[in-house]
């Protein structure tokens, strides 16, 4: 197993996982990842739908294409309480001992014009929690799936996410 690989500066934290397994239903790629983090083994389970929509129109980002319980992020145990310690460590998160919780439900769309197609090139997926701030827990990020070459990319898109983002994972 392969060390996460990790771009990180002052403003961003962008991490690399190698894909362990992937399940392929009716309905969505059901992925998990994983990678070594100081010598421990970190990673998670992530659940993609088949029908994220596009989000491009006209060549413009369109906000109401989002959709609901388009990507799930879920637990596999130790190794997702340590990326989740991790992301902490990274994000510069003041936080102690932190759980991973079972689930987590993410409203999502494709950074692309196209229907999602994953198993044939890579493709940015915005997602997206509480995208009304209505629980005040607003947070955006970015799956950029690689399933060809065997990979997956978690993108933060601005550090304002971080806080909240740790709080809607941990249980």
């Amino acid at each position: 197993m392969r060390n996460i690989l990790i771009a990180s500066d002052d403003y961003f934290a962008d991490l690399q996982f190698e894909i362990e397994s992937m399940e392929q239903t009716d309905k969505s790629y059901i992925i998990t990842v994983a990678g070594l983090f100081n010598k421990q083994k970190v990673g998670f389970e992530i659940e993609l739908n088949k029908a994220i929509p596009p989000g491009i129109v006209d060549n413009n980002i369109d906000p109401s294409k989002m959709k609901a319980n388009m990507a799930f992020i879920r637990s596999t145990g130790k190794e997702s309480n340590l990326f989740l310690s991790t992301l902490a460590e990274l994000y510069k998160q003041d936080v102690k001992a932190i759980k991973m919780k079972k689930e987590s439900a993410f409203y999502a769309f494709a950074l692309s014009a196209d229907k999602f197609q994953p198993e044939t090139e890579s493709l940015k997926i915005q997602l997206s929690y509480d995208p009304s701030n209505s629980e005040k827990l607003q947070t955006e990020f970015y799956i950029t799936t690689n399933l060809k070459d065997g990979f997956i990319q978690f993108e933060e898109k601005h550090q304002i996410y971080r806080s909240n983002l740790i709080q809607i994972l941990s249980t």
